[in-house]
């Protein structure tokens, strides 16, 4: 699999680094990997080590012709946060809600003995854990406001005690702040 202009990158990868060429003369870096510098035409190259951090540029859901009924994969192009693309599996991710610039980050894996970097999608991830974490925020919230209300039916609330009717609205209030602040932030990471 490996070849001599590439067998740093799967070197790298055995080890768990995602590993970047670099031009020895321009400090370009190139990949995927050439002999030969595409810019100042060098032939002397230098190893890299990248983030592993990047933002999705495309992606194609790929369905595997003999096995019909295995899930598609997502294999991606990411351009790396030094600028270079790369092609990769998209794992961690429902196709439906892929979006391009979404932030994405490597990790390694063995494939039929061969160890390939991968993309885990993390902002999906995120933005799942926060919508289930204001969904309890908003249950616990109709809660409370059911609880005041029937406290005013009750006739246990009046004009000189409506403490739980403001503080019941104030967290209503802070229910709201969230989804309408935190969830935009969420689309601006990366």
């Amino acid at each position: 699999m490996a070849q001599r202009d590439d067998e740093f990158f799967w070197e790298g990868a055995r080890q768990g680094r995602l590993l970047l060429r670099a031009c020895a003369g321009c400090a370009r870096l190139a990949h995927p990997p050439v002999p030969m510098c595409p810019h100042c035409h060098s032939l002397a190259w230098t190893e890299r080590q990248a983030s592993g951090r990047g933002c999705l540029y495309s992606w194609i859901l790929s369905r595997h012709p003999a096995k019909p009924d295995e899930p598609p994969r997502i294999v991606a192009l990411v351009e790396l946060e030094e600028g270079v693309r790369l092609v990769s599996n998209l794992r961690d991710a429902d196709p439906a809600s892929l979006i391009e610039g979404a932030p994405v980050t490597v990790f390694f894996d063995e494939v039929n003995g061969h160890v390939l970097p991968q993309r885990a999608h993390m902002f999906f991830a995120l933005y799942f854990m926060m919508t289930g974490l204001h969904g309890v925020h908003v249950l616990i919230g109709m809660g409370v406001l059911s609880w005041v209300l029937k406290q005013n039916l009750d006739g246990k609330i009046s004009k000189q005690f409506f403490t739980p009717v403001e503080i019941g609205a104030l967290y209503w209030h802070l229910v709201d702040l969230v989804w309408i602040y935190l969830f935009p932030l969420l689309y601006l990471v990366g």
